[in-house]
């Protein structure tokens, strides 16, 4: 379920010249007519699906020590 999941997000949510994903497609798998992005979508949606992964990744032991965002204290 989760590759076709994504395999359905890759054809038809994400934008291929972006990459930002639309806000929804209709029905018939076409876009919706609505930008793809906005000043809530945007700053607010992105930036929080990379901190959720950041800290998924990071629970999982995969986290990046030298990361520009950690503090130089706790880097492994």
């Amino acid at each position: 379920a989760g590759l076709s999941t994504w395999e359905f997000i890759r054809r038809r949510v994400s934008d291929p010249r972006s990459g930002e994903w639309r806000w929804r497609v209709e029905r018939d798998g076409r876009p919706a007519a609505l930008p793809l992005v906005s000043r809530w979508k945007c700053p607010y949606h992105n930036s929080r699906m990379c901190f959720e992964a950041m800290a998924r990744l990071e629970r999982l032991g995969l986290g990046n020590p030298a990361s520009p965002l950690q503090p130089a204290s706790s880097a492994r």
